[in-house]
Parts: C-alpha cells; sequence; structure tokens
C-alpha cells in the first residue's frame, strides 16, 4: 500500500483524501459487485474490514442489498432477544445470552440456518425464517414427552 504525507503531515494510504471540512475520503470497493464508493469519515475506522461493510451498506447492487437486509434482520433479532432477556434468564445463563448473539451473528453470515438451546423444561430456537428474516423465540419443552 502507497503511503502519502498530506499538508497536515498526517502519513495516509494513497487513496485517502482529507477534505476541506476534515473530513476524511476513502475510496472502497463493494466486495459484491465491485463497485468503487467514496466514503467519508472524520476519523478512518480501525480496520479495512470495517470499510468493506460500509460500502456493501451504501451499495445498491442485489447482493448488497440481501446482505444489507440480513444485517438489519440481525439487528431486529439482537433487539428482540433483549426483550426475551427475562424469560431467558430465569432458565439460562449469561453465557447463554452471549452465544445468542453470536448465533445471530453466524446465521446472519450465511455461516449456519439455525441453532436451538434446550436448558431443562426450556427451548432457545434462533434460525432464518426466510431469506431476510431471523427469528428468536423461546418455548415450553411439553413435560410429558421423552426420548431414547
Amino acid at each position: 500500500m502507497e503511503l502519502v504525507k498530506t499538508k497536515e503531515d498526517d502519513v495516509v494510504p494513497a487513496d485517502v483524501k482529507r477534505t476541506v471540512a476534515g473530513m476524511i475520503t476513502r475510496y472502497v470497493e463493494c466486495r459484491f459487485c465491485g463497485q468503487v464508493h467514496a466514503l467519508q469519515y472524520n476519523e478512518l475506522p480501525e480496520t479495512d474490514a470495517q470499510m468493506n461493510d460500509d460500502a456493501v451498506m451504501v451499495c445498491d447492487c442485489p447482493s448488497a442489498r440481501e446482505w444489507q437486509w440480513m444485517q438489519k434482520s440481525a439487528e431486529e433479532s439482537k433487539k428482540n432477544l433483549e426483550t426475551l432477556n427475562e424469560q431467558i434468564k430465569t432458565h439460562f445463563s449469561e453465557k447463554v445470552l452471549d452465544f445468542c448473539e453470536k448465533a445471530i451473528d453466524l446465521i446472519a453470515a450465511g455461516e449456519i440456518e439455525s441453532q436451538v438451546i434446550t436448558s431443562g423444561t426450556k427451548k432457545i430456537t434462533i434460525k432464518k425464517k426466510s431469506k431476510i428474516n431471523i427469528v428468536v423465540s423461546v418455548k415450553k419443552i411439553s413435560e410429558g414427552s421423552l426420548e431414547a
């Protein structure tokens, strides 16, 4: 990566430009279609991965839109998880809540389709309901059923 020195004596990558208002403009490609987007930041994100995600968030290619919907669904699922928090805490530990958030992220990333966690008489199901929807549910397990 080529580095250049700016008027403000910053050493930055060559594809970074600082505007008059102090904003930093960075040119980043969408990982799905390759379209280049000019992104403006007050401060550069710590990782290139964050800038790549930002580029996908502003792109309008079909794959980027699907990814945007999955990210939005993951955020809504995490909020749903927060509303179920008290119900979950009575039967599961705090570590299970963290695991549920990680499962939501894995589903949003397309790594897994669903995750089921059981403990005693309760079951948490996290699954991809449709192409762009993730559902979190907590159900009571019927006490009369046995499996061998």
